[in-house]
């Protein structure tokens, strides 16, 4: 699907000039504008929804949790509320932060490298439940099992089958990683050559840490080549499956959802 950025027809463009804000960048699904030092971010009016606005709120839990334990994630500093800042529309609102991004996938070895390490960063924040990353910090099953059957069941009958034959190579748990499940280049701002900022992280997942590398599988192997630690391969790639099924097959609500960085690399 090819994005179009008119930010002019949206309803709510002409009160964001009359504010001071200027348009800055676009994605499937949002409009992002600026001013000053402020970044916000708002949905374009066909995504619209409370499934859109309840991401936002997930996304902040996120990022505060992120940055409560020093990893280098964006600021999201509010969320207006419908009609606080823009009648109908719910806003996020974020720091603005200055740098390089990098779109291609094969980009420089050692800029991929920094990714794979907050990845892993990330993956060492712990929590007792499994599943979807909820605003509370939590998620609603018991074991990372349980949240994977629940994917399984919802896909298609083709891949039903083979996706339950390979559940059994699915270690037991007995706590989850803080799991980021978006490795768009597009997230991440460099300056000098290091890593100096992550954004958007929309829908982060409690569970395995090598889930991290079967998304690597599924949307870039460059980052996947530059993974130093020994990992089971034919796990990976069961997770490359699963993580298909979960954001690009039709497995889940659209709360769970945001194709906008799925499809812009």
């Amino acid at each position: 699907m090819k994005m179009i950025n008119n930010p002019q027809e949206e309803p709510y463009f002409h009160r964001f000039v009359s504010l001071g804000y200027t348009p800055l960048n676009y994605s499937e699904k949002h409009y992002i504008f600026a001013k000053g030092n402020k970044v916000i971010k708002i949905a374009r009016s066909v995504y619209n929804t409370l499934q859109t606005d309840e991401s936002y709120y997930i996304e902040k839990a996120a990022h505060d949790l992120l940055i409560e334990h020093g990893m280098p994630v964006v600021n999201i500093g509010k969320i207006y509320q419908k009609g606080e800042l823009i009648k109908d529309f719910t806003v996020l609102e974020e720091d603005r932060v200055e740098g390089e991004i990098f779109y291609r996938k094969n980009c420089d070895v050692a800029l991929l490298s920094q990714v794979v390490c907050f990845m892993q960063r990330a993956a060492q924040i712990t929590a007792p439940s499994f599943g979807f990353f909820e605003k509370d910090r939590r998620a609603q099953f018991s074991s990372w099992r349980s949240f994977l059957k629940s994917v399984i069941d919802r896909a298609n009958p083709q891949r039903k089958g083979i996706l339950y034959k390979g559940l059994d190579m699915v270690p037991r748990l007995s706590e989850a990683s803080f799991v980021p499940s978006d490795c768009n280049m597009a997230n991440f701002i460099f300056r000098g050559g290091r890593l100096k900022c992550v954004i958007d992280i929309e829908r982060p997942l409690w569970g395995d840490k090598n889930f991290i590398y079967g998304m690597f599988k599924a949307r870039n192997e460059s980052l996947l080549h530059c993974v130093t630690e020994k990992f089971d391969d034919k796990l990976v790639d069961y997770y490359a499956q699963i993580y298909e099924c979960m954001f690009y097959g039709k497995c889940f609500a659209e709360r769970y959802v945001d194709s906008a960085n799925l499809s812009s690399e």
